[in-house]
């Protein structure tokens, strides 16, 4: 999986003019604050890049809608915590839009699901949708990251800024 998302991310950003990197999640419950955990290390790390802007959605992404609709993007890349019986925390997943309306391997700490919003923004704007997600171990009352998170979601971070930075 870890080449494939090197790729599928390169091959998805290069030569697009407008990028929205969207972590999600609630840091006040464990493992599923990953993609807010992302999404501030991006912020950072990217900062100055033109063409890509992050969003850190800690209220979901249906908070944030409008932001989404006004920049416009043309390649959305969301990052998200999963859940998937029997997997071992810190497995890194590209979710296609089946396994989300299904609800395969997603959490469902949003208010409203994420297939739903995605379809929602498709009907606004044309966008490549690209949703990571990565295997919980924790999801029970608390702050910080497990180790095997933390490792895949700094995974995560390095292979977006090769992909933004190499294009």
């Amino acid at each position: 999986m870890h080449s494939d998302l090197v790729n599928v991310l390169r091959s998805k950003v290069t030569g697009v003019d407008r990028v929205l990197i969207v972590g999600l999640g609630n840091v006040l419950r464990g493992d599923d604050g990953l993609g807010i955990y992302v999404a501030r290390k991006l912020k950072r790390s990217l900062r100055g890049s033109n063409n890509v802007k992050v969003l850190v959605c800690e209220g979901g992404l249906e908070n944030s809608l409008d932001i989404v609709l006004k920049y416009k993007p043309k390649c959305l890349i969301i990052i998200d915590a999963v859940y998937r019986e029997g997997d071992e925390p810190g497995s890194i997943y590209l979710l296609s839009e089946g396994d989300l309306a299904s609800n395969v391997g997603t959490l469902s700490t949003h208010y409203i699901p994420l297939s739903d919003l995605i379809k929602m923004i498709r009907s606004y704007i044309d966008v490549e949708v690209l949703v990571i997600g990565i295997q919980v171990k924790n999801v029970e009352v608390g702050i910080g990251l497990s180790d095997e998170v933390l490792r895949a979601s700094n995974y995560v971070v390095e292979t977006i800024e090769k992909a933004i930075k190499n294009q």
